[in-house]
């Protein structure tokens, strides 16, 4: 019996999959825990009923994931597609996004979202170089591990861009994290997924957007001219980095490379320098031939001989084979970069299985919630953004509005597009 809802062609493609429950749902896909019957490994499958309009966004997806090997980005192992239905096989993140770890424990500690900055700005360090914009970070995109690592997910919006090159276009993605530039279409470029780690980075510290409004004009205008309130409790290496990531001016705004080299880094991780040194050595070799103990242990799981799997997944193929080698391959990943942290375990690993034990020891981890006199939105388990009345939420489905944006006494006519 099909209890979940899979047409059952395609689950005759997913012969090596067995599904073990629904762990993400939406409008139009369902993300499901499965586990690979040769390799006996975890892996999510997203099954997507797509539409004529949006079947370009999800097999652009899927070009842009098979594109990236980073630690830091979550990984697709392969993908079956029948008519109007896509499932793609990709890495199984078990804590959840960063959303999830933030509404269930409250603002993260300077320590430790200084780690998820490092792994996140890394991850779009690898973008950059291969000239793509994601278009839409934010902290229900950043999936979190069990040792504490993120993946970065959903390249739906993502846009591949020549770095010399402008782009232009409507503002599209989540309200929350759209940067001024992308608001009042001007030419933009791979700054403005600096200005929504910005508000990742302040939404991981503060534990509320830095701009919010259940009117989206509202909400807008607050990003275009707003002032951002940082509370007294964070440190002045905190503020003053994000204040470069809020930049609204997108020619001064922070780059990869000036994140890193902040001194909100080097105090919260005083050996980071050393770590990115072993991490690009590691990044660079990344390929079959630097894992040979994986390559013949998915060879003896396949029964075909390793030059024979070496053959195939040289050739770039996505298939049953090479995804058994990816996530066999992917638990060595996950011992080296442990290895990479080495000594440092203290600074780059939190340990998260303490948000499953007491308060105090919790808060080894997470700082308890503070009060002070910012208004504060929180993000609901429904969705909903809460203040003092419970209001509705702002996250829309598909939907395109026009209203205006006073910018320098002048008044500009916005078209927004929910994607």
């Amino acid at each position: 019996m099909n209890f979940f809802k899979i047409p059952s062609k395609l689950q005759e493609l997913m012969k090596d999959y067995i599904i073990l429950d629904i762990i993400g749902s939406g409008a139009s896909a369902n993300v499901y825990l499965a586990t690979n019957t040769i390799s006996n490994q975890f892996c999510a499958i997203k099954v997507i009923d797509f539409l004529n309009e949006n079947r370009e966004r999800f097999e652009q997806e899927v070009k842009i994931m098979k594109e990236f090997d980073n630690p830091f980005i979550v990984k697709i192992y392969e993908y079956f597609q029948i008519e109007n239905t896509i499932a793609i096989v990709m890495e199984y993140v078990p804590k959840g996004s960063l959303k999830d770890v933030i509404m269930n424990n409250g603002y993260l500690s300077e320590k430790y979202a200084s780690t998820i900055l490092i792994e996140l700005v890394i991850a779009i360090q690898d973008m950059n170089k291969k000239g793509l914009i994601h278009r839409d970070i934010k902290i229900d995109n950043i999936l979190v591990d069990n040792n504490g690592h993120i993946r970065l997910t959903d390249f739906g919006l993502s846009k591949f861009c020549n770095p010399n090159e402008a782009l232009y276009g409507t503002a599209c993605g989540s309200p929350m994290y759209t940067s001024p530039e992308v608001i009042l279409r001007y030419p933009y470029s791979a700054k403005t997924d600096i200005w929504s780690v910005g508000i990742v980075l302040y939404t991981m510290l503060v534990g509320n957007y830095p701009f919010a409004s259940t009117n989206i004009q509202q909400l807008f205008q607050l990003i275009v001219d707003g002032e951002v309130e940082y509370p007294s409790f964070l440190s002045t290496e905190a503020v003053d980095l994000m204040m470069h990531l809020l930049d609204k001016n997108q020619e001064t705004r922070y780059s990869c490379i000036d994140v890193l080299n902040h001194p909100f880094i080097s105090l919260n991780n005083p050996n980071a320098h050393q770590f990115f040194i072993k991490f690009i050595d590691y990044i660079a070799d990344l390929n079959e031939w630097n894992f040979p103990d994986s390559l013949k242990k998915a060879s003896s799981l396949l029964n075909i001989h390793v030059d024979k799997l070496a053959e195939i997944i040289n050739s770039k193929e996505c298939n049953s084979k090479t995804a058994v080698f990816k996530l066999v391959r992917n638990e060595y990943i996950t011992r080296l970069l442990k290895s990479l942290i080495g000594s440092e375990e203290t600074n780059f690993k939190p340990n998260l299985s303490n948000v499953q034990c007491s308060c105090d020891q919790r808060q080894i981890i997470f700082k308890p919630q503070r009060k002070y006199e910012m208004p504060r939105i929180h993000i609901s388990k429904s969705g909903t953004y809460k203040s003092k009345q419970i209001v509705k939420p702002i996250i829309r489905n598909s939907v395109s509005e026009n209203f205006t944006i006073k910018k320098n006494h002048k008044s500009l006519n916005i078209r927004y597009n929910t994607c």
